[in-house]
């Protein structure tokens, strides 16, 4: 009796190590590829996904152990992303099957100037359009109700605080192939002042209100506007006048974007009579 029960206690404890040993098995893995995308769509309880790169759609079935990241948020879950956002994956291609391991949203960027603001549409329209477009018109974008809006300060503000001639950066998303900002920070600032002279040569204009003096280095897209939307040039801007000078601090140089006339000037006033 005593040998039966010696055997079945060795027989079990033979058993124990080999259990144990494949509980603790590495889970195999395949070889990891990338691939960055546009989502097309999003099912949460399917716990797939579909990005678009270049007219080529892959699906994905999400990991059990996917990380999944957004811009706000470092662990966010599928529900959490949304068509038109692009993102970069990491997978696993197993027989035609392709298992997410990471999914990271990348943000889509623009930075430009701004042409005109339409509150009541909820539209923003650049002066140029976003690099993925051709030809250089004017490229709307539909602000989204819950867009964020940053200003100079650092305040958030509303859509009504953006002005024409504002160098703004957007973040958007693609929802059915047209742009809708969600995220927008305004950079410039604005200078009311008088103006006090320009230098053609080395492209800088100085100005000076009540208590300060700015001088302007002036960018290469810079518009100058006189009367109503008329656009002018450099020589057409008066001494003496106040413009209102929108421009972008950077690193101690103020790069400007744009003059629009306060206050009619006479043409025997202009830079070019001086």
């Amino acid at each position: 009796m005593n040998t039966i029960t010696n055997c079945v206690f060795l027989a079990l404890a033979a058993a124990l190590p080999l259990s144990a040993q494949a509980d603790q098995m590495p889970i195999q893995r395949h070889s990891e590829e990338t691939w960055t995308g546009t989502l097309t769509a999003v099912n949460a309880r399917e716990k797939t996904f579909k990005a678009e790169h270049l007219l080529f759609t892959k699906t994905f079935s999400l990991g059990e152990q996917c990380a999944i990241s957004t811009l706000d948020n470092q662990k966010a879950a599928l529900s959490d992303l949304r068509p038109g956002e692009k993102v970069k994956v990491r997978y696993q291609a197993v027989e035609g099957v392709l298992v997410a391991d990471q999914v990271a949203e990348r943000p889509l960027h623009y930075t430009g100037t701004v042409q005109a603001i339409d509150p009541m549409a909820r539209t923003v329209t650049m002066e140029e359009p976003p690099l993925y477009q051709p030809f250089h018109a004017p490229k709307a974008f539909q602000v989204a109700t819950d867009c964020k809006i940053v200003l100079r300060s650092g305040n958030t503000g509303t859509l009504a605080a953006l002005q024409p001639g504002d160098r703004i950066s957007v973040i958007y998303e693609l929802p059915s192939g047209s742009p809708a900002a969600y995220r927008i920070r305004d950079k410039s600032s604005t200078f009311v002042a008088t103006l006090q002279a320009i230098d053609p040569s080395a492209r800088t204009i100085e100005a000076k209100d009540l208590s300060n003096q700015k001088q302007f280095d002036i960018a290469h897209h810079c518009r100058i506007i006189l009367s109503g939307e008329k656009a002018g040039k450099l020589k057409d801007l008066a001494l003496g006048h106040e413009y209102r000078f929108t421009y972008e601090p950077v690193n101690g140089v103020n790069v400007l974007d744009r003059v629009t006339s306060v206050q009619g000037a006479k043409p025997a006033e202009t830079a070019a009579a001086k």
